[in-house]
C-alpha cells in the first residue's frame, strides 16, 4: 500500500496483484489539498487517508463504498486503526487526537495535547493510545479515562516560525541545575543529569479572555524573549512577547515542589521592545532596557511583588544590553556608540565613554569589579573601568559570548560557525594559552546554532541543534577531539603569529580570529589599584581615576619643577665660574659675595661650594 501524488495503490503480496488504484478522493477538495498520512485496518479491510486540509477519506475496499470525516480544521498528521477496525484515531496541528467510530462516522472522545501531534499509535487491547509530538515528546493515553498516565520528554523543540526579535537561548537554574528554555507556550525546566523533564511553566495572558486587542489578533500566542535568575535562584524573571504586546513577570519558587509560583504581571512594562534584563548580582532587585533608552530597576516588597522603583535613561539612546558589578553598585550600559557608567542605587551617570565598534552589541558582563566584556557581531571588546577605555579588541565572527560564574576571567566565544572558543583573560602576556577551541562541529550547515550555557565554573551545557545535550568540560586534557582536526600542522595554524611584540600593537590568528592586543600591560597596574582600594566599592572607580589622575598630574608637576631647579642651579654654578673668573681677573670691577644674593638655600650651599 502506498501513495503518490494523491493516488492510492493497493497490491496484494499473497495474490501478487493490484487491489485498488483510485484517484478520486480528493475530487471535491481545494486543488492545494494533498494527502498526509494513510492507514489501512486488514479486521475490516478499510482505508483511512488524511490530507493537509483537515480531510479524512474513508474508503471500504470490499464493498468500495467511501465516506468523509472532517473535524480538524488544519492538516491531519497521522492516522491509526484500532486492532479491529472498528475505531479511528486521527492526530492533527490542532493538538487534538479524534477518536472516530467507523460505523457512524462520529467522533466518540477527543482529547487535546500541549503541542501539535506527529504520530498515533493504539494497543490491541484498545485501552491506550499513544502520541508523539512536535515538541519532542510522548504522551501515553488512557482510552477509558481520557487522560494521559505516563509521558516521555526529551529536550523540548520548537518547530515555531520565531520572530526575528525573539532570540531567547538556554539559562541554567543556579538552583538545581536544571537546563530552561522556552517553547510554545511552556518554559521547560530539564534535569539532563537523569535526561528528564522535571516540569513546565504554561505561559499566558493573565486577562486574555477580557482583553480584546487580543482576541482580534489571528493567533494569540506567547513568546517568552528573556529569563533571568536571582544569584540564589529564589526568583526568576521572564520577558514575554504576545502580537505587538510584552508583559513582564516575576515568580518565586517553591521549595515544596521545586516550581515556581507567578507573584507579579507588568503589562507593557516599556514603551517599546525589550533588549535586556537581569537581575543585580547578589539581590533581589531586577534591572531591564528598552529600545528607547530607559534603565528601569524593579525590587521586591515584603510579600514578593515587584514594582518600579527608578528609571533612567541617557539622551534616548537605545540600551543594547547592560552590566551589573559582582558587589552590585555600578551598572554598566551598552548604546549605540557608547556606553555609560551608572550608580545603581541612586541611578546617577557616572561617566561615559564613546566607542565606535558598539552599534551590533549582543551581550555585556564583567569578568571582575574592573573590567567588562562586551560581545559585538564582529568582534569581543574588552572595556577597563580603570583606564576608561578597551585594553583588548578579538575580531571574530560572535553569535554569543558566556563570563565564567566564578568571574575567574575566562570568557566563551560561540562563533558564527559554531566553534567554541575559551578566552583567558589572565593569559594576555602568553599568546599559546590565550586561546583554547573547545568544540568544532564542521558538518553543522543546518544554520541553527547551537545553545550554550555554563553548568558551573567548569562545565558548559551544549544542546545540539537535534536536541542532544553534552557537557563540555573546561579543563579538558584535549580541547579538540580527533575526528574534528584538520590535518597536519593545525597547531601552527592555531597559533601562527603575523606581527611581533616590538611593535605597538601586536596581532594574533586563532584560526579566523584576530586580536589585537594595547601597547601596555593592563594586569599589573589593575592588581596594584585593587590592593590599595580592595574596601572600596565600585562605584568609586571613577574617583579612584581621578585620585590617580591627580597623583600623576602632581607627579609630573613635580618633575617639571626639578627640571627647573636643575637649571637654575646649573646657570647659578656657570654664574658664579663666571663671577669668579671676573674676579681673578678684575679685582676691582667686581666682588661676589654669594651671601647676599637672594637664592634658595640648597642654591646657595652648592654655590658656596
Amino acid at each position: 500500500m502506498g501513495y503518490e501524488h494523491n493516488n492510492i495503490i493497493i497490491y496484494s503480496t499473497v495474490d501478487d496483484q493490484l487491489q485498488m488504484e483510485n484517484q478520486n478522493l480528493l475530487q471535491n477538495s481545494s486543488r492545494a489539498d494533498h494527502f498526509n498520512c494513510i492507514s489501512y485496518s486488514d479486521s475490516s479491510n478499510t482505508l483511512a487517508v488524511g490530507s493537509s486540509a483537515g480531510h479524512i477519506f474513508v474508503r471500504y475496499v470490499a464493498t468500495g463504498g467511501k465516506s468523509q470525516l472532517r473535524w480538524h480544521p488544519v492538516a491531519v498528521e497521522a492516522l491509526c486503526f484500532s486492532a479491529d477496525g472498528k475505531y479511528l484515531f486521527s492526530g492533527s496541528r490542532d493538538c487534538f487526537v479524534a477518536t472516530w467510530k467507523i460505523e457512524t462516522n462520529e467522533i466518540y472522545k477527543l482529547k487535546k495535547f500541549l503541542s501539535p501531534v506527529l504520530e498515533v499509535c493504539a494497543s490491541q487491547e484498545l485501552d491506550f493510545f499513544a502520541v508523539r509530538c512536535n515538541t519532542n515528546e510522548v504522551v501515553v493515553n488512557d482510552i477509558t479515562l481520557n487522560q494521559p498516565i505516563t509521558k516521555v520528554t526529551g529536550l523540548y523543540k520548537d518547530n515555531r516560525q520565531i520572530p526575528a526579535k525573539v532570540k531567547c537561548s538556554i539559562i541554567v537554574d543556579p538552583l538545581n541545575g536544571r537546563i530552561v528554555q522556552t517553547g510554545s507556550n511552556v518554559i521547560q525546566f530539564y534535569d539532563f543529569s537523569v535526561e528528564r523533564e522535571d516540569f513546565k511553566l504554561t505561559i499566558q495572558h493573565k486577562n486574555i479572555a477580557e482583553d480584546v486587542q487580543r482576541l482580534a489578533e489571528d493567533s494569540v500566542e506567547a513568546y517568552v524573549t528573556k529569563i533571568a535568575f536571582s544569584h540564589d535562584a529564589q526568583m526568576m524573571a521572564t520577558t514575554e512577547l504576545y502580537g505587538t504586546l510584552i508583559n513582564l513577570k516575576f515568580w518565586l519558587y517553591n521549595s515544596h515542589n521545586k516550581q515556581y509560583t507567578l507573584t507579579t504581571v507588568v503589562d507593557s512594562p516599556h514603551s517599546n521592545d525589550i533588549t535586556d534584563l537581569k537581575f543585580i548580582p547578589k539581590s533581589q532587585t531586577c534591572i531591564s532596557t528598552c529600545k528607547s533608552g530607559d534603565i528601569k530597576v524593579w525590587s521586591m516588597d515584603e510579600n514578593h511583588r515587584y514594582m518600579c522603583t527608578g528609571v533612567a535613561n541617557h539622551r534616548n539612546l537605545e540600551a543594547l544590553c547592560f552590566a551589573a558589578s559582582e558587589d552590585g553598585s555600578v551598572l554598566v550600559v551598552v548604546h549605540p556608540g557608547m556606553i555609560s557608567s551608572w550608580d545603581v542605587n541612586t541611578l546617577s551617570l557616572l561617566s561615559t565613554h564613546s566607542m565606535t565598534d558598539l552599534h551590533f552589541a549582543i551581550d555585556a558582563f564583567f569578568t571582575n569589579n574592573f573590567q567588562v566584556v562586551i560581545a559585538n557581531k564582529k568582534s569581543v571588546l574588552v572595556y577597563s573601568l580603570l583606564y576608561e577605555k578597551v585594553v583588548l579588541n578579538f575580531q571574530v565572527n560572535c553569535v554569543h559570548a558566556y563570563g565564567n560564574p566564578s568571574l575567574n576571567g575566562e570568557v566563551v566565544i560561540q562563533t558564527l560557525t559554531d566553534e567554541i572558543l575559551v578566552l583567558d583573560l589572565n593569559q594576555i602576556n602568553d599568546d599559546k594559552k590565550l586561546f583554547k577551541r573547545l568544540y568544532s562541529d564542521p558538518e553543522n550547515v543546518s544554520g541553527t546554532h547551537l545553545k550554550i550555557a555554563y553548568v558551573d565554573r567548569s562545565r558548559l551545557i551544549v544542546v545540539a541543534p537535534n536536541h542532544h545535550a553534552s557537557v563540555l568540560d573546561l579543563n579538558a586534557s584535549k580541547l579538540v577531539r580527533k575526528e574534528d582536526r584538520e590535518p597536519e600542522n593545525e597547531d601552527e595554524m592555531l597559533y601562527k603569529k603575523t606581527s611581533t611584540k616590538t611593535t605597538p600593537q601586536n596581532s594574533y590568528v586563532v584560526g579566523h580570529v584576530k586580536t589585537m592586543y594595547y601597547s601596555y600591560d593592563t594586569d599589573r597596574p589593575q592588581d596594584a589599584w585593587k590592593e590599595l582600594f580592595a574596601n572600596s566599592l565600585s562605584h568609586s572607580l571613577t574617583s579612584t581615576h581621578s585620585v590617580f589622575t591627580t597623583f600623576m598630574d602632581h607627579f609630573t608637576m613635580k618633575s617639571k619643577a626639578s627640571e627647573e631647579v636643575g637649571k637654575i642651579v646649573q646657570d647659578s654654578k656657570n654664574t658664579a665660574k663666571m663671577s669668579n673668573k671676573a674676579v681673578v681677573d678684575k679685582k676691582d670691577k667686581m666682588d661676589i659675595d654669594v651671601e647676599d644674593e637672594e637664592l634658595d638655600p640648597e642654591l646657595i650651599a652648592i654655590l658656596k661650594k
